[in-house]
């Protein structure tokens, strides 16, 4: 089913699920304090989505527009995707049978930059503030991420099979700290994000 997006009447919040009303507002919940108006244009595949962010006086932050959203993706949300205490904003493109891909906005004071997408079925944080994002198909794979001048970058991705766990990627194993990809193996397989 594809969806026509229009706006009209007071904005849910973007936690509501009426697919009828896809434009919404978001709150931060860290010290900045930011509001999010979401609202969405198109239809199929060749969706707008444009946020407006304000300060908590009201005032305009920032203008975000990301095109080519699908019509019926999620919401947008907020998340601290690496545990620093601040909120990125996460907006759903489009979703397939690995998850969703989303584009990943990194903030950083009040601005928010566009840091890259992933695709995903979850999406975590650990507490050496990496980001760790799920995909169920082909297998269990768990991917480690990190912000590097508010761009994301893949460190490594581990699969599991059954009760095994191995890194089957690891393009930027220097910037975890580990020299081995063995020592690697038993500090990320042993991380809540795949363990729990």
């Amino acid at each position: 089913m594809t969806a026509t997006i229009a706006a009209s009447g007071p904005l849910s919040p973007c936690t509501d699920k009426d697919p009828t009303k896809p434009d919404c507002t978001l709150q931060s919940t860290d010290s900045t304090e930011l509001g999010f108006t979401v609202r969405h244009t198109g239809t199929g595949r060749n969706g707008t989505l444009t946020i407006e962010v304000t300060n908590p006086d009201g005032t305009a932050a920032q203008s975000i527009t990301e095109s080519k959203v699908e019509a019926d993706a999620p919401r947008p949300k907020l998340l601290d995707t690496d545990a620093d205490g601040r909120d990125e904003l996460l907006i759903p493109l489009t979703v397939g049978p690995g998850g969703t891909e989303y584009a990943v906005y990194h903030a950083t004071g009040t601005e928010f930059t566009r840091a890259g997408e992933f695709t995903t079925a979850t999406i975590t944080s650990t507490s050496d503030g990496y980001t760790v994002t799920a995909a169920t198909v082909p297998g269990h794979t768990y991917t480690f991420w990190t912000y590097d001048s508010d761009k994301l970058i893949p460190l490594l991705t581990a699969e599991v099979t059954n009760t095994e766990c191995a890194i089957t990627k690891a393009p930027n194993l220097s910037r975890t700290g580990f020299t081995t990809l063995s020592a690697a193996q038993s500090h990320f397989c042993a991380d809540p994000a795949i363990t729990n």
